[in-house]
């Protein structure tokens, strides 16, 4: 099930013959949502929204929108932030038209490495959130790139995401052999020797744990899918979520209930004295 998590709101008057070009196709648009899409009038942004000849350029203006109607179909429309200068319309044929289009989630297509999650910006770009040291666009460079071990190997953990040092100064045992002779890590794990007690230990690649680097980690272990979400590991090797009826969003926490279904072309929203229409 795929569901709306942004989109691009327009505002225009239906009567003003310069702001029509900014609606999909003057007003008549041909536009079909995809099944399965839905929109969240709380998802809104300003991204190109014109009153009149006033651009809307305030970087906060998409925080509330105010009109303000009588009963005879002249407005006062008040933003925010100046977001259009406070302009009046006065034109009785006039009316609040609200024109949006319906965009797929970019997070849908935008991959990020070891275990991190996407999220959207403030512009709607998708971006990583890294776990723990991991950094880059993507989440894919090495945090044990920036790390000096004094003795030992830079590992990362693969549940923290956090580079540690695996030490590898050794003493001697009193019959001077290495402990490590008797020690056989599994699936690439490298063993090491531990100065405090001068035992072997194994530190292990990513994606593998336990005292031998015999386990796959699970990374469904703690179901990061909500709602009743089913958690599966991909070929990458990550968590992937099958959402339950009525949940969906890369953790199942989007709720579709809370959604208003997508319409062809564009909505005419009449507003009554004091409606606020909330776009964040």
């Amino acid at each position: 099930m795929g569901l709306l998590q942004a989109l691009v709101l327009t505002v225009m008057l239906a009567g003003s013959q310069a702001n029509t070009e900014y609606c999909f196709n003057g007003g008549e648009a041909d536009l079909e949502c995809p099944d399965g899409y839905l929109i969240d009038i709380n998802w809104a942004v300003y991204k190109y929204s014109y009153y009149r000849n006033y651009r809307c350029s305030d970087p906060n203006a998409s925080e509330k929108v105010k009109a303000l109607c009588d009963g005879l179909n002249s407005c006062t429309f008040t933003c925010d932030d100046q977001l259009f200068n406070d302009t009046t319309c006065t034109n009785k044929n006039e009316r609040l038209t609200v024109c949006y289009k319906c965009v797929p989630d970019p997070c849908d297509s935008f991959y990020c490495a070891n275990g991190a999650t996407c999220k959207l910006g403030s512009d709607l770009e998708p971006m990583c959130q890294c776990l723990g040291d991991w950094n880059g666009t993507r989440c894919d460079e090495n945090p044990c790139n920036d790390v000096m071990c004094t003795n030992g190997s830079c590992l990362v953990n693969v549940t923290t995401g956090t580079a540690e040092c695996c030490s590898t100064e050794m003493t001697a045992g009193n019959n001077g052999s290495d402990p490590c002779d008797e020690v056989m890590c599994q699936n690439n794990g490298t063993c090491l020797i531990n100065p405090t007690n001068e035992t072997a230990q194994c530190c292990c690649a990513e994606g593998f744990m336990g005292s031998m680097c015999e386990t796959q980690v699970d990374v469904c272990t703690n179901n990061p899918c909500g709602n009743d979400g089913n958690c599966s590991v991909n070929a990458l090797g990550l968590a992937q979520c099958t959402c339950a009826e009525g949940f969906s969003g890369p953790r199942c926490n989007v709720d579709c209930n809370q959604q208003l279904p997508c319409a062809t072309g564009f909505e005419e929203i009449q507003l009554d004295l004091g409606t606020v229409i909330s776009v964040l």
